[in-house]
């Protein structure tokens, strides 16, 4: 959490924090412009599609559904194209398996909403609720970090606390913020605990 990541951003991410606010600026700068002239739409529809611009979007895929963010974790439409992501032969072809959860960015588009606009903009997989965020994500703003098993299943948690945001907890199994406070959460469930702390040197 202490710098970007490029899992944070989008597409066109580059490799240093420096780069990568870089990016995000000039991918602003793009966004607003096409918001104005109205080619949002075409940029907005490849990401959707992950067709045609798709290699240079602006735009970094989220979903106000856990579910949903989730399945592409899993590898969902990346390995086969389709949403059937507990085939063994598609788990197979997946390296890393993580879901952020995160404040909802002050830049996005409601993919949902477009598809109204837009009759053939609708997605070829269930996305509802689906948000492009424009740019990238403060990594302030993550809150949450669940690594999952070839299954679905919650392996690892990373969840910050909020009453202390300079430390990550880490155990095993699965953890929400709308699971309440974080220490009396990992005390009732007697979790064993890793606190990696952030800033020390600040302290």
């Amino acid at each position: 959490f202490t710098v970007c990541q490029n899992l944070l951003n989008s597409n066109l991410a580059a490799m240093t924090t420096e780069q990568i606010l870089r990016s995000i600026r000039g991918q602003l700068w793009r966004y607003n412009r096409e918001l104005v002239s109205g080619e949002v739409w075409r940029a907005l529809h490849d990401h959707c599609h992950g067709v045609g611009t798709y290699d240079r979007s602006y735009g970094l895929s989220a979903s106000t559904r856990y579910s949903i963010a989730r399945s592409f974790a899993m590898g969902a439409l990346a390995v086969d194209g389709t949403m059937e992501w507990n085939k063994p032969e598609v788990q197979e072809c997946v390296q890393h398996r993580l879901v952020l959860g995160a404040f909802r960015p002050q830049v996005t588009a409601d993919l949902n909403r477009m598809s109204v606009l837009f009759p053939d903009f609708k997605a070829r997989a269930p996305r509802q609720e689906e948000h492009t965020v424009i740019g990238g994500i403060d990594p302030d703003a993550v809150l949450v970090a669940h690594v999952f098993n070839p299954k679905g299943k919650v392996e690892t948690t990373y969840a910050r606390n909020i009453q202390k945001p300079n430390e990550v907890w880490q155990f095993q199994g699965s953890y929400r913020p709308t699971d309440g406070n974080l220490a009396n959460f990992a005390q009732d469930k007697g979790l064993e605990v890793t606190v990696h702390r952030l800033f020390d040197q600040y302290a």
